[in-house]
């Protein structure tokens, strides 16, 4: 869907909002700022943060929204609470590495931390039986010795250095391995969390000067801006580099949030 150079018209259902609270302390969670003072904080559209509504994404003005905002978007003079995270360049870099290359360790972490936890399965249910075949101690091989081919393909699921580590003398290692489960590396993981944090913290600087040079009130949350906008304040909104962020209608965090 795309949004129409013709807003259409419909009845906003305006949410209270609680007390305004626009000063910032050392306790508060959420820096705001009063820049656009004709703002009336006890009329935002707040939305109820239903991951099934914000499933399907459309596009307006070039700017990729989630499902609940396109739609409050249609409604014209109303203030809209949008929430985005500013997009992470792939080429962004951090400490001589791209964050392309981050996401890729830490998949690649993923994807060995499955392996473990398949073979920790496999071996804690079956290196019993794998231990008597390859002793020659199974003397019921099955038909046409179907537990033969099941032993050679063990074999190689397994590993050379996983069985030499986890079998000694034909006893299998359960509680060594239980130990080695519990310190799978997570290296790649935080690495890549320290490049997205170096990043959020430099793009939530530049998106708050760029909503200040505009006139836009905002509201910042750990790594989260939220934009109080009209539609027509968020279509010609200039973000930069950020546009290409996904936006969402923001839901309050809490009942008692000064947001």
């Amino acid at each position: 869907m795309t949004a129409t150079e013709t807003d259409t018209e419909t009845t906003a259902d305006v949410t209270s909002a609680e007390e305004e609270t626009n000063k910032h302390t050392e306790t508060d969670d959420v820096t705001t700022t009063e820049a656009n003072t004709h703002i009336d904080k006890n009329k935002v559209l707040w939305g109820n943060g239903s991951v099934e509504e914000d499933f399907c994404t459309g596009e307006w003005y070039g700017k990729t929204v989630h499902g609940s905002l396109y739609e409050v978007l249609m409604q014209p003079d109303v203030i809209i609470a949008v929430q985005f995270v500013p997009y992470i360049e792939e080429d962004y870099v951090y400490n001589g590495k791209t964050y392309a290359e981050y996401r890729q360790e830490a998949l690649d972490e993923t994807e060995a931390e499955i392996l473990a936890t398949q073979r920790y399965n496999a071996f804690k249910q079956s290196a019993d039986m794998y231990i008597r075949i390859g002793k020659g101690k199974e003397t019921d091989l099955g038909e046409y010795g179907w537990k033969l081919t099941w032993y050679d393909g063990m074999t190689e699921f397994f590993g050379e250095e996983f069985l030499s580590k986890y079998i000694e003398n034909d006893i299998p290692l359960f509680d060594k391995l239980e130990e080695d489960m519990k310190h799978l590396p997570t290296t790649a993981h935080d690495e890549l969390n320290k490049a997205r944090a170096a990043y959020l913290e430099t793009a939530l600087r530049e998106v708050e000067e760029m909503m200040k040079s505009q006139n836009i009130e905002y509201s910042l949350k750990d790594d989260t801006i939220i934009i109080f906008v009209t539609a027509k304040e968020f279509k010609t909104i200039e973000l930069g580099k950020y546009a290409e962020s996904d936006f969402f209608w923001a839901a309050r965090y809490g009942q008692n949030d000064d947001m």
